[in-house]
């Protein structure tokens, strides 16, 4: 079973940019991140862009 020392839930920006940060201060972290669509940004982050800028 593989372990992990951080799950990400969610691979819109706000989860993308949390793992990348995390693997930034700790770049041998395994970090895993889950989403329940096929890639990334296909969530509410594709709805509400604009919000981000």
């Amino acid at each position: 079973m593989a372990e992990y020392d951080a799950v990400v839930v969610g691979a819109g920006i706000v989860g993308l940019s949390t793992a990348y940060h995390i693997k930034k201060e700790n770049p041998d972290a395994q970090v895993l991140v889950v989403d329940k669509f096929n890639a990334a940004g296909q969530g509410s982050t594709a709805k509400s862009a604009s919000a981000f800028r």
